[in-house]
Order: structure tokens, then sequence, then C-alpha cells
């Protein structure tokens, strides 16, 4: 009866996990906060929703919501039905790693559920929240990519204007000016792409909230990472938190106890004897389970140092653009009184602007980086989840 009150209690809660998301960097969502009720349900079909649309440029993070989402409704769903108090049973569950593989979560009673399940339940909302993210970063930056089109296809229509004239002059041929009205169209094709992948992306966003998919949706800008917080990572210390929270090397453990305990049943049985080929098979078992939790806890380290090594990256390219961004304002600046002295034409001064403005989204592009490394090294100390 505990562990089905248990379960009731995760299942009132699930649906309020993406809510969740209305409160990722102050509240950025601003559409609204209506949430549906029906947990299961809205679950089942935000997962048939993320992953029913291909046309997305960022497959990944659409199948790790899609995946995420249906963990959740198979962990509600399967509710307290399976367990049998005092006996060792096998629930199988969808737990999310990089490939959605279906792994065994071994229920041995009561209090193992709570140890066991309700780990795994978390697990997978925090799986969930950090997709989520993932697709607000990204939104965020398809957005600036089509900003950048906007931009550049309006350079290339002040470029045609001179082809033009210049080809009416004779200086270029028919040829030059049909291959710059050619690079306008490709453009404008690409900004097209973007611009409908943003509008289901915001669609998705919308349904996440319970909102209509249609409605206004306001996204805030990314908080900064600060000099501090880059300065208060301490990689070692960081990856001994992220270890005792993570649900992988915490299922890992379970499955090397388990190899344990049958080694140490069976080949107390059997004599220890090297000859009998009931022992040798248990023995490798025993021992391809070590091997195996080993590497699981060295590939974990591995995969925690590369996310430090990447903060760590991305702050000094973001260094190395704020600087550049600053030449580029001087150049600009240089421009205008050179343009206002009449030595240069009005279209090298636009392309001092356009070379300004290609800088700032250099700039943006290194903080956006900056703050996903950042974000997902967090989520790694904190909840012991890798970025995939």
């Amino acid at each position: 009866q505990e562990a089905v009150a248990l379960f009731k209690a995760e299942d009132e809660r699930m649906v309020a996990l993406v809510h969740e998301l209305l409160n990722f960097l102050g509240n950025p969502l601003e559409a609204g906060q209506r949430i549906e009720t029906d947990q299961t349900i809205a679950l089942g079909n935000l997962a048939r929703q993320f992953g029913g649309y291909d046309g997305l440029d960022d497959r990944a993070v659409r199948r790790q919501i899609a995946q995420c989402l249906a963990a959740l409704e198979n962990v509600i769903q399967q509710n307290a039905a399976n367990l049998v108090a005092g006996h060792q049973v096998i629930l199988a569950l969808v737990v999310l790693d990089g490939d959605a593989h279906a792994v065994a979560v071994r229920i041995r009673a009561e209090d193992a559920v709570r140890a066991d399940l309700v780990r795994q339940l978390r697990n997978a909302q925090a799986s969930l929240l950090a997709a989520g993210e993932s697709l607000y970063v990204g939104l965020l930056a398809l957005e600036d990519q089509s900003a950048a089109l906007t931009r550049q296809n309006a350079a290339l229509d002040r470029t045609i204007e001179e082809v033009k004239l210049r080809y009416e002059l004779g200086q270029v041929s028919a040829m030059t000016l049909q291959q710059t009205e050619a690079g306008k169209a490709q453009v404008e094709s690409g900004k097209a792409a973007i611009d409908a992948a943003v509008a289901q992306l915001r669609r998705q966003l919308n349904a996440m909230i319970g909102e209509e998919l249609t409605a206004p949706l306001a996204l805030n800008a990314l908080p900064e990472v600060t000099a501090e917080q880059l300065a208060a990572m301490d990689v070692e210390k960081d990856l001994e938190k992220a270890k005792a929270v993570s649900y992988d090397l915490y299922a890992a453990k379970l499955t090397l106890d388990d190899a344990d305990e049958e080694y140490k049943d069976k080949a107390g049985d059997l004599g220890y004897n090297e000859d009998n080929y009931e022992y040798i098979a248990v023995k490798h078992r025993w021992q391809a389970a070590q091997y195996t939790y080993n590497a699981a806890v060295q590939n974990f380290e591995l995969s925690f140092r590369s996310l430090y090594d990447s903060v760590q990256s991305y702050a000094s390219a973001l260094n190395a653009a704020k600087v550049s961004l600053e030449c580029e304002r001087s150049d600009l600046a240089a421009a205008q009184l050179r343009y206002e002295q009449g030595t240069i034409s009005e279209n090298a001064l636009h392309t001092a602007e356009d070379e300004l403005y290609t800088a700032q989204d250099t700039v943006s592009g290194a903080e956006r980086d900056l703050f996903t490394a950042y974000n997902n090294y967090r989520w790694a100390v904190d909840y012991g989840l890798l970025a995939g």
C-alpha cells in the first residue's frame, strides 16, 4: 500500500515537471502557465508530437525529448501493479540513455522501490528538463541565424544593384550578374527553412506549457556565465559530486552487486572448482560485470572532464570574439569618418556595418556556446546527467 501511495504521489507530480521549464532562466517562456491535468494523456500526446516531425535540423534534441516523455509515461503507467512485497521482481522500463535502450530495473521489495524506482523517476524527470532547455537554447540559436540571413539578404540586394550597374557599363559579364542573383535565391531559401523550423519549435514549446500552439511566445536572452562561476569550478570535487548523483553509475553498481551475490551464492555451492564448467561460467559473468562497471566509471569520468574542458575552451573563444568585436567597432567608426569626408562609398560603409554585425553574431554565438557548456556541466554536477 505504501508503494502504491508512492506511485500515486509521483504520478500527480509528473506533469508539474513540464511546468518547471517555465522557471528556466528566470521564467523565460512568458506565453502562459496553463498545464493540462491529465498527466498520462498529455505526456503520451507530447511524446507522439515530438517524435513525429522530421523537418528539424536539431533532430537529436527532438528525439531526446520524445524519449524522455515516453519514459515518463511508461513509468507512470507501470504504477505499483508489478510490486510484490518480499519477492524479487523485474520491472522493465524505458530509461533514457544516448540510444534510448530499455533496461531492467530491479525491484526487490517496497524499500527497494523507494530507492531504485524513485531515483529512476527523478533521473527521467531531470532528463526531460535538460532536453527542454536544449530545445530552448536551440530555438534562440535558430532565431539568431534567421536575423543574420536577413542582414545578408539586404547586403546582397546592395551587391546586386551594384553589379547590375557595372553590367550596364560593360564591366562585368551576364554570368556574374546571374551568379550574384542566384546567391540571393539560396540565402532566401535557407532563411525560409530556418523560419519554418523556428515556427515548429515554438509550437512545440507552447505544447509543453499547455498553451495554444499558435500563442505568442516571448523568449528571454540567456544569462551570462560570470567569471565567478567559472572560477568556482573544481573539476575534482565536482566530479565526485557528479558520480554520487549519477543514475547510470547507480544502476551499473546494482548490476555489479547482483553479479557479486550470484557469484557468492553459486561459487560456494560449486566448491570453487575451476574444472567445473558451471563455476567457470559464473566466474566469467562476475568478472565481466566488474569490467563493465569499471568501464562505466571511466567513461563517466572521461565525459565529465571533457565537459569541464569544453567550458574552458568556450570561455577562451568568447574572450577572443569580444576582442574582435572591439576591433570591428573601431573599424566602423573609422569608416563612418571616411564616408563623411567623401573618401569611401555608401556601399563600403554598409560593408563595415555588416562586418560589425557579423562580429556581434560571433560574440552572441560564443556566449550561447559557453552557456550551453556551463549549463551541461552543472547538470552533470547536480544531477549526474551527461550531455549526449
